[in-house]
This record gives C-alpha cells, sequence and structure tokens, in this order.
C-alpha cells in the first residue's frame, strides 16, 4: 500500500509539473502583451583597397505597433541616418582593405500583440495616387464605391475582406524577381503575392478618400522557423496601414 500510495504522489506530482508547463506555455503564447526581438544581420562586403564603398540599409522606425530601439552598427568606418516617413536609411562607410569585411547592424524589435489603433501624423498623399497605386483609375473608382460602407473603418473592412477574397496566390516561386503590378492590373488580373494585395486595398481606400499606405518590412512570428525565400529568420512581407474613425489601423 506504501508503494501504491508512493506512485500516486508521484503521478499527481508530474501531472501538477505538466499542467503547469502547458500553462506557461499558453500564457507566453496568447497573453503576454508583447515580445521583444533582437536583429542581427551581417554584410559580407570586398572593396577595393583606397576606394570609397558605402553600404545603405533601410532600417524601421517606432511606430503604431513596434518600438525599435538599441541600435548597434559594427565593423564600419563610421554612419549616418536619414529619417523619411515611416523607415530611415542608414548609411555606413565600409573600410576599403581589398579583402573581405563583416559590417554588422543589429536592433531590438518589441511587438505588440492584439495591435489597437494608434494616433499619428496623416500626410496629404496618402490620398493621392503613385507608382503601382493608381486610385484614379476608373475600375478602381467603381469597385471602391461598390465596397462603400456606412463608414470609413466599415468601408475599409469591405475592401480588406473582397480584396482578400479576390486575390489568389501563385504557384511557389513564380513571381520571384518579376515587375510589379499596378492596382488596376492586378484587379484585372487577380493572382499576386503580399505586395499586390497591399497596394490593391491601398488604391481603393484611396479612391474613397481613406488616407492608407503600404507597408513592407520583415513579419517576425514564434516559433522562429528559417524562411526559404532569403537568408533571414524574418519573412519579407507587405501589409496595409489606414486612417480612420480619427486612428491609424493595422490591416
Amino acid at each position: 500500500m506504501k508503494v501504491a500510495k508512493k506512485h500516486w504522489i508521484i503521478t499527481i506530482g508530474i501531472c501538477i509539473l505538466i499542467i503547469a508547463f502547458v500553462s506557461t506555455i499558453i500564457f507566453v503564447l496568447f497573453f503576454t502583451p508583447q515580445r521583444t526581438y533582437t536583429i542581427t544581420e551581417t554584410f559580407r562586403i570586398t572593396s577595393k583597397n583606397g576606394s570609397d564603398t558605402y553600404l545603405q540599409v533601410i532600417l524601421p522606425v517606432s511606430g503604431g505597433y513596434q518600438e525599435i530601439k538599441n541600435l548597434f552598427v559594427d565593423g564600419a568606418d563610421g554612419y549616418s541616418i536619414e529619417y523619411f516617413n515611416g523607415w530611415r536609411e542608414l548609411t555606413a562607410k565600409v573600410p576599403s582593405t581589398g579583402y573581405e569585411v563583416n559590417v554588422i547592424i543589429s536592433y531590438t524589435a518589441t511587438l505588440s500583440r492584439n495591435t489597437s489603433p494608434w494616433s499619428g501624423y496623416v500626410r496629404e498623399d496618402y490620398t493621392l495616387p503613385q507608382q503601382f497605386i493608381d486610385s484614379d483609375n476608373e475600375a478602381i473608382i467603381a469597385l471602391a464605391t461598390q465596397l462603400r460602407g456606412t463608414d470609413d473603418f466599415q468601408t475599409a473592412r469591405n475592401i480588406h475582406d473582397h480584396v482578400y477574397n479576390l486575390i489568389s496566390w501563385p504557384p511557389s516561386g513564380s513571381r520571384v524577381n518579376i515587375d510589379r503590378l499596378y492596382a488596376s492590373e492586378i484587379l484585372e488580373s487577380p493572382v499576386g503575392v503580399c505586395g499586390d494585395f497591399a497596394n490593391l486595398m491601398v488604391a481603393l481606400l484611396r479612391a474613397e478618400n481613406i488616407p492608407a499606405r503600404a507597408i513592407s518590412g520583415l513579419v517576425l512570428q514564434f516559433p522562429m522557423s528559417r524562411v526559404n525565400d532569403w537568408g533571414h529568420q524574418g519573412g519579407s512581407h507587405a501589409w496595409v496601414e489606414f486612417y480612420a474613425n480619427g486612428n491609424w489601423h493595422f490591416a
């Protein structure tokens, strides 16, 4: 009886440990409000001895759903940063040694979960046509009118759902390194990748005078897995931010 009771206690103890472990994983995955990643990129460059060689890298900035901090640059003979609307460009001078050198750029990205609306500046050109986003196209305008909702947010939701259901993804690898298409061209032949989804949605939003912008960047997820399209653990991606009811929203 004592042996049986001992086994029973051990079994209960193991069950408690398993429940505690599973509960911790569930909390981390679903209830932690944010997670911080360290992004490190290494550039291997060979420049002629005595020549002026510069490396330019696009870096993210803090925004509604991310905080970017702790920028670190190693292996460069100095660098400068120029800020744009929604991103920054780092220019690093590469040592001119005649042999391969490593320039390392790293930063931390704290990503929020369950992104809520945020305030921010709205530029006038967020409602205007631009390259690949031909919001003044007649077909784009006609479709946007059909998708109009009771307010800007409902219109954006209608446009999002329509684009999501309209466009199909091409066979794997068939859209790599080919010319980009205008939103109206995607509307005529609805096969595309994330950038095509984003451009069409932005064009339809702007046709309804809803400020919107297409964002290109990295998607980080847990658990991290190596992505096959390039040598980075983040996946290259495009998405949409739009302004409605006095706030910016993530689509």
